[in-house]
């Protein structure tokens, strides 16, 4: 090999190995400290580390930012705070059904369906009022924030709403049943369902799972001005309060809310930016190599000038 291959091999080896162990040894470059003990100099590797732990530890500042601002970092009281909304609602659905009784004189089941609208109605309207402020408070920690972002997460705050709206209304729904359920008395006894209990149960799971969905997707089309998303969340909802009166005819009651909690689900997903690799991706548990190694058979020789 001519010399000056030679000397343009050993640049390029030397270069290559510059800040590995082997590297050290083969070119001297080691640095002593107090206690005799030599560090290798920094590598690209090492800086991608270096700069990661950085952003880590800003991560980590500006969610104590967040507590710090907000009051508090608990789930518990973001689905309570959320969930107050939901309450307000059942209060202006009560007081209104109170009203009604008391103007039309009577209270039959007739007025039920009329009941369970204006209910549905007063709920998505709570669920807007969630919106306005949590987009008010967007605002306001955006000034506060010391880069000038927000360090709230929309799709976060629209999960933690739908989830605190379907476990109150869950709560509710499921009480007096579990209370009924102690008994005394058998289901099924005077020729009923006995399958009355179990089919509570997919119901109000059903019923937390859509309350989760619609928030997603309500405040994703409220962010976005989308009429479409909103009338679809509304008529979805009126839809599955309308099909429980068809109780105990449960075979065309529980399964088209299942069907529609599954369809309402992988829309929420899409919306939220979900995608079939990224399921793919997460049930294989791989994770992307930070950095690739070079063998030393991938060397080559550079031409020469």
């Amino acid at each position: 090999m001519p010399r000056a291959q030679e000397m343009a091999f050993a640049g390029f080896l030397r270069k290559r190995l510059q800040g590995t162990l082997f590297g050290v040894f083969l070119t001297g470059d080691v640095k002593m400290d107090e206690k005799s003990s030599f560090s290798v100099p920094s590598t690209p590797h090492g800086t991608r580390r270096e700069e990661k732990r950085r952003e880590e530890k800003r991560r980590e500042e500006k969610r104590r930012e967040e507590k710090k601002i907000l009051g508090t970092g608990d789930p518990a009281g973001d689905l309570a705070d959320r969930a107050f909304f939901w309450l307000l609602s059942l209060l202006a659905a009560s007081l209104l059904w109170s009203v009604w009784v008391q103007l039309s004189g009577r209270e039959d089941a007739a007025l039920l369906p009329l009941g369970a609208a204006a209910a549905v109605l007063l709920q998505e309207l709570c669920r807007f009022a969630c919106f306005k402020m949590l987009k008010k408070a967007d605002a306001g920690l955006a000034t506060l924030s010391k880069d000038g972002r927000s360090p709230l997460s929309l799709r976060r705050t629209a999960y933690v709403s739908g989830l605190s709206f379907g476990t109150i209304s869950g709560l509710f729904s499921i009480t007096n049943i579990l209370a009924d359920s102690a008994g005394p008395g058998t289901v099924g006894i005077h020729g009923d369902s006995p399958y009355f209990f179990i089919a509570s149960a997919f119901l109000t799971m059903a019923s937390v799972l859509l309350h989760t969905f619609w928030g997603i997707i309500f405040f994703d089309a409220c962010e976005r001005r989308c009429a479409g998303g909103l009338g679809l969340v509304v008529g979805s909802h009126l839809l599955t309060s309308g099909l429980t009166f068809l109780n105990p005819w449960y075979e065309a009651s529980l399964g088209p809310i299942l069907i529609l909690t599954l369809c309402t689900g992988l829309w929420a997903f899409s919306t939220a930016g979900g995608s079939f690799h990224n399921v793919l991706k997460c049930l294989s548990c791989k994770q992307e190599p930070e950095g690739q190694a070079m063998l030393y058979s991938a060397l080559q020789v550079p031409p020469e000038g």
